[in-house]
């Protein structure tokens, strides 16, 4: 039994052994699958895009925040000669206590100076009874004095918060944007030298056929039968190829999104603002086959965060983002088509 009991134990251990051990043959390290260099450009350009899609809503804070910053400057000034008109009349108010000094009813009268609400007291008050016309209107306009200031600084910090409120949002959008672009930076940082050289090298050959194909496109577009500020629009447009992406430029050397058509349609003589969502406000909608060249071109659906500028032949020109800046691309690309929000008429 002692012996049984041995044998098994031995038997036991060596089928667990031949469990553990792998033959050689098969230990050889797995090669970490390829990377796919088309897949790594597709995660990268939707998180550029992304940042600059936060650069747009930057640009629209940005834009409401310098129209607030105007109105306050305005009530400044609104605040500050209210503040004097009240003062010059208080000076008359005072001659007129003196003059009801003189006559005994300075004691009524000290009561509407020092009340909280003249004007209420007054309505309850016949002041003509104890003024004359004049210390009356003298009074009115007291009245109307204190009221004129309390209404510019209310409107006055109402709008100041409001602008608070902006500069919060419009760090935030700058805040998402930046680390749209460092995640970006992360995705081309985990790739292996090798892998590395290859993509920058797919990207260098991709921005060089672009420009070739730019200049070539440039020099066929017929601009004959387009309308002539459009015509100036879209020249302008093409004439700013390769340039530099930056946000929130407009010109002459570098551009985002909305800046360039912004830009090009300065050129022709019509303002747009400067953000995607106000411009597609400004423009008339037509429908995909409707397009005409000059026409503006929308994306990211549910936000309008991108436009182009249609020049024809299935063709817009965009700055599209940080790495490729001013560009054409083409409207059957998959990532516009998925993206695209509609299209919008300046002129026509």
């Amino acid at each position: 039994m002692r012996f049984l009991r041995g044998t098994a134990l031995a038997t036991s251990l060596f089928f667990v052994m031949t469990l553990v051990q792998v033959p050689s043959s098969q230990a050889a390290p797995v090669s970490p699958a390829a990377v796919d260099l088309d897949q790594v450009e597709e995660q990268v350009r939707h998180l550029e895009f992304q940042a600059s899609a936060a650069v747009e809503a930057w640009n629209e804070s940005r834009t409401k925040l310098e129209k607030v910053n105007r109105k306050i400057a305005n009530l400044k000034i609104r605040s500050q000669k209210a503040s004097s008109a009240y003062k010059e009349i208080s000076k008359d108010y005072a001659t007129v206590v003196r003059s009801l000094y003189k006559s005994g009813t300075v004691d009524i009268e000290l009561q509407a100076l020092f009340s909280e609400d003249p004007a209420q007291f007054l309505q309850q008050l016949d002041a003509v009874s104890y003024v004359g016309s004049k210390q009356f209107s003298t009074l009115r306009k007291l009245a109307a004095a204190s009221v004129n200031v309390k209404t510019a600084n209310a409107l006055l910090k109402a709008q100041q918060a409001k602008a608070k409120r902006l500069y919060e949002r419009s760090q935030q959008h700058l805040k998402r944007a930046n680390q749209k672009l460092r995640e970006a930076k992360a995705v081309l940082a985990k790739l292996k030298a090798e892998e590395r050289r290859k993509y920058l090298e797919r990207q260098r050959k991709k921005q060089a056929q672009q420009k070739k194909d730019g200049k070539k496109f440039s020099e066929k577009t017929n601009l004959k039968n387009v309308n002539r500020r459009v015509a100036v629009a879209v020249k302008f447009a093409l004439a700013q190829l390769c340039k530099r992406y930056s946000r929130g430029s407009s010109g002459l050397s570098y551009y985002d999104c909305s800046g360039l058509t912004k830009a090009a349609y300065q050129r022709a003589g019509v303002y747009l603002p400067h953000y995607s969502r106000a411009q597609i406000g400004a423009a008339r909608p037509v429908s995909r086959a409707n397009l005409r060249v000059g026409d503006l071109v929308f994306f990211f659906k549910y936000g309008i965060r991108h436009v182009g500028l249609y020049i024809g032949k299935n063709k817009f020109v965009h700055a599209e983002n940080s790495r490729t800046g001013v560009i054409i691309s083409s409207l059957s690309e998959s990532y516009y088509i998925r993206h695209l929000s509609g299209f919008g008429r300046v002129i026509g």
